[in-house]
């Protein structure tokens, strides 16, 4: 058998056994990891049933709502006919068994040229090794992709094959937004090649560079694209700090990292141990491949040292940089092929031991997989309940406010609706800051008047998971200004104005309580008719309350007999006559439902008057009839 026979042989097994072995995992699986998997889904779906979008319909404050600039493109084009069919959740099950089993199969031919048929070892000390690794791939994410053709293109590149790194870099602007990393490495290795071989070889910079610049020029959506890749790319590194982002883009830790990713550790310590045994044999100069490998692995591990979402390329190309090394050094991994004279079995028992190894390590990494997926009662069944239920309640074209985190699953779930913003906090802070800070602090249970943050967000609805947002859940389950659509889990509220009278909201306002009776200054009610129909929280910002007390009188007579509810976010004092006064201590939030509740006295020709003071903040407060 000839040796490209053989290496088809060993690419088209490790695709086939890769492939059942994802799709066995992922298969019982209710709910597929992370919530971007379900933002790529849709999107796919929405090209496969109406072709190419140019806007993004479900985020209304976004960047991308007109002027889509899809910066996964060609990621959710090949998504298309698998979010398209029947049960558009298998289809991304399916896809991304696909893509685990294309990574491996790319993974085993670039090791290929340097260690034969030991490369099959490699995907299986990655999925056994490393688990930050683990936890990338097992997402339905276009770094998948990028990474398919990042090694693509190093290939490419070692072999001098310029016109398929041009090919490659030109479908890589249209997979992902981070086309100057490409570009970049390239660059690096065009300079690593230059210090080796004291000759420019310029067509390592120019092809990649010219088919990312005619990929991004070419792409459908051009200039968005361009716009789009600005904001990810550079504006997002600058409110970085000031911004709802997820973890993954910070460092792993070294804790977490050594408790993660130990086992592949262990396998970089045995290659080493191998280097360096083999010391005496023939050494020749590394080979391009072994340059672009060692670049890559050097690259992507600094920047894995400065956020964990980089796992998913530090250790891939850190094992090929490995490998490679190796070889360079007259070692050949598989003893069976190519054989240095007194290392057969030095080499044989080094590869023992990392497949004795990878097998132990496997079976320690999938149960921790296991452990986190729960597989044995399908992974988090009430979430995708809930989601499915509420799904079937969100009417068409409803605008609802979430968060940009579970919007993601939303647009899945309920594509009719119309969301806030998704997939990065950027892309809203960006275009609508105001809107973008007045939901962060909505969802974070800062806001003391919910319904009325809804009308500044052009919102007939909110939904968010309960279980999260347990402080905002606790202030709104007693709003009467909020009727539950679904009650559990995913909740889904829908705003009732006009539901707001009981509130008592018009007051005479002044510093003293004898001044009350001639005052013509009045609390300023929102001005406009939609606001005024649901506010129901008296702002002590508008009164300019801080560090000092204001006197209220409200408009509407506290009736005896009739139940009310007060609380105050400072102290408040309410007075009838000399004879009847009720202290109300300070909470840090106003919870509706959990205030003081009373009955005022017999009738009395004194009004009831209220005083509140504030501190620093300006204290707000709501008195409602129950």
């Amino acid at each position: 058998m000839t040796p490209p026979q053989t290496r088809l042989i060993a690419t088209a097994l490790t695709f086939a056994v890769c492939f059942a072995l994802a799709f066995a995992w992922l298969r019982p699986l209710c709910m597929l990891f992370d919530t971007d998997s379900y933002y790529h889904l849709a999107v796919a779906r929405a090209y496969a049933q109406h072709g190419l979008i140019s806007e993004l319909p479900w985020a209304r404050f976004s960047a991308m709502r007109f002027g889509f600039g899809d910066k996964e493109l060609l990621f959710h084009l090949l998504l298309a006919p698998f979010a398209g069919s029947a049960d558009p959740l298998l289809g991304g099950k399916l896809a991304l068994a696909g893509l685990v089993a294309a990574l491996s199969t790319a993974l085993v031919r670039a090791a290929w040229p340097a260690i034969g048929w030991s490369s099959l070892y490699v995907p299986l000390i990655l999925v056994g090794g490393a688990l930050s690794f683990d936890l990338r791939i097992i997402r339905l994410r276009p770094e998948l992709l990028a990474l398919l053709l990042i090694l693509g293109t190093l290939a490419a590149l070692s072999a001098q094959r310029h016109a398929r790194v041009f090919v490659l870099s030109f479908a890589f602007a249209w997979s992902y937004t981070a086309v100057h990393a490409l570009v970049g490495l390239c660059a690096v290795c065009f300079l690593y090649a230059l210090w080796c071989e004291r000759k420019p070889r310029y067509a390592m910079l120019v092809a990649p560079l010219s088919g990312a610049v005619a990929g991004l020029l070419s792409h459908p959506h051009f200039p968005h694209n361009l716009r789009i890749a600005y904001l990810q790319n550079v504006v997002f590194w600058r409110y970085r700090d000031q911004s709802d982002i997820g973890d993954e883009i910070l460092p792993l830790g070294i804790t977490r990292f050594l408790e993660f990713d130990w086992p592949a550790l262990l396998a970089l310590l045995i290659l080493y141990l191998a280097l360096t045994r083999v010391a005496g044999a023939p050494r020749s100069p590394l080979t391009a491949a072994a340059r672009n490998y060692t670049v890559a692995a050097v690259g992507f591990g600094a920047l894995f040292v400065t956020g964990g979402r980089f796992a998913i390329y530090a250790w891939p190309f850190a094992l090929l940089a490995a490998a490679h090394q190796l070889a360079a050094r007259g070692y050949r991994i598989a003893p069976r092929l190519e054989r240095v004279a007194g290392t057969r079995a030095h080499a044989e028992r080094t590869w023992l031991v990392l497949l004795v190894w990878a097998l132990v390590a496997g079976y320690h990494t999938v149960q921790r997989l296991t452990h986190f997926a729960d597989l044995g009662g399908c992974i988090w069944p009430a979430q995708l309940r809930q989601l499915e239920q509420l799904g079937r309640a969100v009417p068409p074209g409803a605008k609802i406010a979430a968060p940009w985190t579970v919007s993601d699953e939303y647009v899945f779930f309920a594509p009719q609706g119309r969301y806030l913003n998704l997939l990065d906090p950027v892309f809203m802070r960006s275009a609508h800051p105001e809107a973008y800070l007045l939901q962060r602090a909505l969802f974070r249970g800062e806001l003391p008047d919910v319904p009325l943050a809804l009308v500044d967000l052009d919102s007939d609805y909110l939904a968010f998971t309960a279980r999260i947002l347990q402080p905002l859940a606790a202030q709104i389950r007693q709003d009467p200004r909020l009727t539950p659509v679904v009650e559990h889990g995913q909740v889904l509220y829908r705003l009732r104005p006009g539901e707001n009278r009981d509130f008592v909201l018009d007051y005479r306002v002044a510093d003293t309580r004898a001044a009350l009776r001639d005052t013509q200054t009045t609390y300023p009610r929102a001005a406009e008719p939609r606001a005024r129909a649901v506010e129901g929280i008296v702002d002590g910002q508008r009164l300019g309350a801080a560090g000092r007390c204001v006197w209220l009188e409200p408009q509407a007579q506290l009736t005896p007999g009739t139940r009310w509810e007060v609380a105050s976010t400072g102290t408040l004092s309410l007075f009838r006559g000399p004879d009847w006064q009720l202290d109300i201590p300070a909470r840090p939030r106003l919870i509706l439902g959990d205030g003081t509740r009373f009955e005022p006295p017999e009738p009395s020709p004194e009004p009831v008057v209220l005083k509140l003071c504030s501190g620093e903040t300006p204290a707000s407060f709501y008195l409602l009839r129950r």
